[in-house]
């Protein structure tokens, strides 16, 4: 569940360092690689702007 929290959190702009306080983790390493997962729709809009 906390993956999805953390996903969402991204997605509406919440910033990286927030978002590990509220998950309470000790390093943003486990917020990014873990805690997260990239939407296709972000995805679409990362190639869009290449």
């Amino acid at each position: 569940m906390l993956s999805g929290c953390a996903s969402l959190l991204f997605a509406a702009g919440v910033a990286p360092r927030t978002v590990r306080e509220i998950l309470g983790h000790s390093q943003i390493a486990v917020t990014m690689n873990v805690d997260t997962h990239v939407s296709d729709n972000h995805r679409w809009e990362a190639m869009a702007a290449c």
